[in-house]
Formats: C-alpha cells, sequence, structure tokens
C-alpha cells in the first residue's frame, strides 16, 4: 500500500507547482494571469480531498462525509456571521482577490473556497491528533493547532495576498487577538462529529501523517509568498518557526512508525 495516497501527490504537487510558480513570477515580474487563482482552487479542494480519503480510511466514507460536512456548513456559516456582527473573529471584510467571490447583501465579498479551507485547515489538524483517541483530547488539540496555523498564516494572507483586511485593532500578526479565540471555539464545535468517529476507529495511521504533511504543505507555501512579498521579520520568522515544527514532526512520526521495535510486533 502507497505511504501517500492519491489526492494527497496531487496535493503536494500542487504544493511545490504553486511554490515554484511564486518564486518564478517574483525574480522574473512575469504575471501568472488566470494560472494563480486556478491552482489556489485546485490547492484547496485537492487538500480537502485528501482529507476526506484519510478520514474515510479511519472511519468510513459515509461518516467521513456527513462529519467532515458538518465542518464545512459550520466554518461556511461562522464567516457569513463573522462578516455581519464581528462575532466570533472581529470586525473584517473580504476583498474581491480571493477568487471566486460571491456578493451579499451590504456589499459583502464573500470568498466561495472559505468552508473549503475551513474543512482542509481542521479536518487535517483533526487527523494530525487523532492518535489522542480521546474525543476531548482530539477536540481541543485539533482547535489549538488549527488556530495555531491561521494565527501564523493570517499576516500572508491580509498583507501578502490581501485576501482580507480587519477593521478591528490588530496586532504583530496583523490580525486581533479575538481572531484566535474564534478560531478556537468555531474548530472546536466543528470538529465534534469527526472527533468523536476518529475515537471509536480501530484503523491505525499511515507510516506518513496526511493530516501533517497537508498543514506542512500549506504552511510552506504561505512561507515562500511571505517571504518573496517581505513580510514584517515577527510574522516571517513566526512562519519559519511553525513550517520547521511541522516538518521536525513529519519526520519524527515516520521515524517512529517504521522504527525496528514497530517493525518487530509484526508476524512474518
Amino acid at each position: 500500500m502507497s505511504l501517500l495516497s492519491r489526492p494527497l501527490k496531487i496535493f503536494l504537487g500542487l504544493t511545490l507547482f504553486s511554490i515554484f510558480g511564486t518564486i518564478l513570477s517574483h525574480f522574473t515580474g512575469l504575471d501568472p494571469g488566470p494560472i494563480k487563482p486556478a491552482a489556489s482552487i485546485a490547492l484547496i479542494l485537492s487538500g480537502c480531498w485528501a482529507v476526506w480519503t484519510e478520514a474515510a480510511r479511519l472511519t468510513s466514507p459515509k461518516s467521513a462525509t456527513q462529519s467532515l460536512g458538518f465542518l464545512f456548513a459550520l466554518g461556511g456559516a461562522s464567516e457569513i456571521i463573522g462578516l455581519y456582527t464581528g462575532f466570533p473573529f472581529g470586525e473584517y471584510t473580504y476583498t474581491a482577490n480571493w477568487f471566486p467571490t460571491v456578493p451579499l447583501p451590504g456589499d459583502k465579498n464573500y470568498p466561495l473556497l472559505l468552508p473549503f479551507a475551513w474543512t482542509m485547515i481542521v479536518g487535517a489538524a483533526a487527523l494530525a491528533v487523532a492518535a489522542l483517541k480521546r474525543p476531548i483530547l482530539i477536540i481541543l488539540a485539533t482547535a489549538a493547532l488549527a488556530t495555531h496555523v491561521d494565527f501564523f498564516m493570517e499576516p500572508v494572507m491580509v498583507k501578502s495576498l490581501n485576501y482580507w483586511s480587519w477593521q478591528s485593532p490588530t496586532h504583530s500578526f496583523e490580525a486581533p487577538y479575538q481572531n484566535a479565540v474564534g478560531w478556537f471555539l468555531v474548530s472546536a464545535l466543528g470538529v465534534i462529529p469527526f472527533a468523536l468517529s476518529l475515537a471509536k476507529s480501530e484503523q491505525k495511521a499511515l507510516t506518513v501523517d496526511a493530516g501533517i504533511l497537508t498543514l506542512f504543505g500549506h504552511l510552506w507555501l504561505m512561507l515562500v509568498i511571505g517571504t518573496v512579498s517581505q513580510l514584517n521579520q515577527i510574522p516571517l520568522v513566526g512562519l519559519y518557526f511553525i513550517t520547521f515544527v511541522f516538518a521536525t514532526a513529519s519526520m519524527a512520526i515516520g521515524l517512529v512508525r517504521q522504527s525496528p521495535t514497530r517493525m518487530s510486533t509484526k508476524q512474518p
């Protein structure tokens, strides 16, 4: 059995394509044109596909669809509520840069990829901590991990890509502290059905952790975009740090799962 599912291979391939495209565009001045939004769409959709594939393997296709569907709906709905009320993330508006967007009443933009992004990040975080087995631990660890990922990618999305802007006061990472609280709450609520399914699963994770690799690929791309767009030093150092952490975690988990002790327990 392949260590990487086909959707995960596609996601990582698109990540590399986007990284090299970002670097090439920066140094040559070439305009990527429609390739940029097309790659963004393909990247997020393939990331969701990779998360669903691993979730379906660990639980069942029906359970994965239902639990991730709940996360999809809650994440998307929370953004609509946030746009109009400022709860739970703070006051913010989306630009038209995150293609495709649809107009909402009150001159609001709503990027159609938003619920997919929530599903990819929170779903991948849940897969990364699924070994904890106890539902409450999976829920809390998922929320904490997803919140950290958003915290460090926020400067790239706001300053480098100009996908949204904040009206609430922000800190060094270009977002209000309320945003972190909102991310934790929405992630914790949205992942409950998925956490319950993962806790019951008797399937073992593969040598290469799909959740960690998905988050690592996403952060790696954010790091490259932040570097070429010359982000401020503090958020850039933060991005380097968390990307290094995920890279180390990916390698460490792979080594542990392939260790002689683990291997020796298998029957010939």
